[in-house]
């Protein structure tokens, strides 16, 4: 199981003739096979790119200048978050404002604007973690949170 979307494929060669140098391809499902972009010499990568979430399996076939072949699947899935952070919980405690959050994320908030960056919003304390807090100053914030694969929350309104 693979948590992102651009993973590697990466193989090792050896045995056969010049000591496990050859040419690497890989094929998914019935399209043609590809060329690693890396590949005539023992080992081999050839970068994915922007891979949806779901099961993959490659067919791997490398040959030397001998002729000898071998032919293998590689299976793998791709399991990434793409949710954003859920408040579990918000309450008051004297003069400050405590959120809960059911993963580990950064949260900010305005006092004017419901949609904005993290960079546009006033941090709470509590970076990379389940527990955030902050004074309360005024009446209103629009919160944020968001996870450490940047995944943001659609914003609340919690009124003081």
């Amino acid at each position: 199981e693979l948590y992102t979307t651009s993973p590697t494929l990466q193989i090792i060669t050896s045995g056969g003739a010049e000591n496990g140098k050859a040419h690497c391809t890989y094929q998914y499902r019935n399209f043609r096979p590809i060329g690693f972009i890396k590949t005539d010499t023992t080992t081999h990568s050839q970068p994915l790119k922007d891979l949806s979430l779901g099961q993959y399996t490659y067919t791997i076939t490398c040959s030397d200048v001998a002729g000898n072949t071998d032919k293998k699947d590689l299976s793998f899935s791709i399991n990434v978050d793409i949710q954003g952070p859920k408040v579990t919980n918000v309450y008051s405690s004297g003069s400050m404002l405590h959120l809960l959050t059911d993963e580990l994320s950064t949260c900010s908030y305005s006092e004017e604007k419901k949609q904005f960056t993290k960079e546009q919003g006033t941090l709470f304390s509590g970076i990379g973690t389940k527990e955030h807090s902050t004074a309360i100053v005024g009446p209103k914030y629009h919160i944020i949170c968001w996870d450490k694969e940047d995944n943001a929350m659609n914003p609340i309104t919690v009124n003081t």
